[in-house]
């Protein structure tokens, strides 16, 4: 009696051995499923987190547009506040000689681009400021303008400036580039 006991034991055991190892396949195979489902997600976010961290890479310099119609290779410059950009035929409607109360009237002025191409826009005064360039100090009018560069569109306010002689007809500085992108610079 006490061999049928034990022997009935044992084989109760057993079965409960063979539903556990059953079951800890089941287990292993659901814990491995889900293991693999996060791992996939993981991947898909990161793909998707470097493809955004892409667009928010640029170099000294980059393509940007201004108000949809106007392309630009324009001069990343992390040390000034404001960005500027080249204008010509600055004219505004009842113009007043102390040029601080020009603010709120309208300007009409034509910027110009890397290859020459020319648009005229009309636009409000938001703002006068004094810029200190490195051989001289002047007064100069700032207006709101769309600039895109990649997949980001801001309205930032803009200097209209003389940069006939320049290389680079757009400077993209910090009130655009603030928060929104990373600066690669080339090695010499």
């Amino acid at each position: 009696m006490k061999i049928q006991k034990i022997f009935k034991k044992l084989l109760i055991l057993q079965k409960i051995t063979s539903i556990n190892k059953i079951m800890n396949k089941n287990i292993a195979i659901w814990i491995l499923s889900i293991l693999f489902l996060f791992l996939l997600l993981n991947a898909y976010s990161l793909k998707n987190m470097l493809l955004q961290l892409d667009n928010k890479i640029i170099w000294e310099t980059t393509n940007a547009r201004v108000e949809w119609n106007i392309s630009f290779v324009a001069r990343v410059d992390t040390g000034a506040q404001t960005t500027s950009i080249h204008a010509e035929n600055l004219k505004i409607k009842n113009e007043e000689t102390d040029i601080k109360k020009n603010i709120w009237k309208k300007i009409n002025f034509t910027i110009v681009n890397n290859s020459w191409k020319k648009e005229i826009f009309t636009k409000i005064i938001k703002d006068v400021r004094k810029v200190k360039t490195s051989e001289w100090t002047e007064l100069r009018y700032y207006v709101l303008m769309d600039i895109l560069v990649k997949d980001t569109k801001k309205s930032v306010l803009v200097n209209l400036n003389n940069r006939e002689e320049m290389n680079y007809k757009l400077l993209l500085w910090r009130n655009f580039l603030s928060e929104d992108f990373l600066i690669k610079i080339n090695e010499k």
